[in-house]
Parts: structure tokens; C-alpha cells; sequence
């Protein structure tokens, strides 16, 4: 017995269904959108501001130049890269380690726009809890959830302090450290 067209297409949706974005996933964006945000809103007074990632660095296919990152820091009027961001709300521990996993095996990278001759920059990790966004998204003034700029602030601390061990070649050392200053020194909230 043959089946007619509408049936397969019917059978194969069953078998196949259409991913859909799950309401996980749209809180992760979100998450990227809630950092970059305030990152901009505390570097802006120093030059620096922040962009997401282009879709070719936020895959995490390699060899078509995926860099995993969600966001990356730009200083001054020639947007110059100067740090990457992955940014993740996961509470799962195995979906954390993986993180860190991949923060050491690359825990510096080379964008696009980058020359050759340019020093890789350090990349970031920084999770969130998914209710403190889902609270900012509520509520979306940064002075009302101080505690989201401290958690972005501390885990870039961490990640630039493991990169910095991470590698030996002095002038990555070096933009760790920049890096680093600009983290510890900026004490400050979101205004």
C-alpha cells in the first residue's frame, strides 16, 4: 500500500520534528543581551564598549573559525578586540565543566579582523543563575541588580587569573594582566 505525499510529510515531522527554540534557549540570549548591556554600561566612561559575537564566533565549529564566544570587548574608535566572552546561565555542573574545558584548551583567540602579527586575545567565561535574569528582565535597570555586574566582574577575574596561567607566551600574559587591571580597578555599579 502506497502512501500518499501528505502522510509521509505528516510521518516525518513526527520522526523529524522542527527544533524549536525552547524557552531555555531564548533565556540564554537574553542572558548575552543583559551582559553585553551592562558591560557597556560600565566600560563606556573608559573607551570601551562591547559587541556580540558574529555568528562564525559564536559557533563552536573550529575549523570554520568558531571561537565559542557570545561577546566580545572593543576599545576605543578604531575597535580594536581586546577580550572575548562566553557567557553561559547553565547550572548543570557537567555543562560548567565543559566551559572551563574549553576555556583551557583555548584560552586565548584570534578574531577575524585580527592580524596575523596580532597578539590573541584573552577569552572569558562568565555564568549567570538564570532567575537574576529572569528578575532583570522584570525589572531591567541595571542600579536595581548590583549583583549581575559583581558576578560578570568576579568570573572575568577568575577566567583572566586561569588564563594567565595558562600560557607562557609573555605578550598573552600581558593582555591578561591589561585586562585584569581594568577589572580590579573598576569597583564601581551600574549607574
Amino acid at each position: 500500500m502506497a502512501s500518499s505525499p501528505e502522510s509521509r510529510y505528516i510521518r516525518n515531522n513526527d520522526t523529524f520534528p522542527i527544533p524549536r527554540q525552547g524557552a531555555n534557549e531564548i533565556l540564554a540570549r537574553s542572558a548575552e543581551k543583559v551582559v553585553i548591556g551592562c558591560l557597556n554600561e560600565n566600560l563606556k566612561r573608559m573607551g570601551i564598549a562591547t559587541r556580540p559575537a558574529t555568528s562564525t564566533e559564536d559557533s563552536g565549529i573550529m575549523h570554520k573559525g568558531g571561537k565559542q564566544i557570545d561577546a566580545v570587548l572593543i576599545e576605543g574608535s578604531n575597535k580594536k578586540p581586546i577580550m572575548c566572552v562566553q557567557i553561559t546561565i547553565a547550572t548543570d555542573s557537567s555543562v560548567q565543566m565543559k566551559k572551563v574545558t574549553q576555556l583551557a584548551e583555548k584560552p586565548f583567540v584570534r578574531l577575524e579582523e585580527m592580524k596575523s602579527q596580532d597578539t590573541p586575545i584573552p577569552k572569558v567565561v562568565v555564568g549567570l543563575n538564570p532567575g537574576e535574569i529572569e528578575a532583570f528582565l522584570n525589572d531591567p535597570y541595571f542600579l536595581k541588580h548590583p549583583r549581575i555586574w559583581e558576578k560578570i566582574k568576579s568570573d572575568i577575574i577568575k577566567s583572566l587569573l586561569f588564563v594567565l596561567n595558562m600560557t607562557k607566551n609573555e605578550k598573552e600574559k600581558d593582555r591578561a594582566r591589561e585586562m585584569l587591571t581594568l577589572f580590579t580597578n573598576n569597583t564601581s555599579t551600574s549607574h
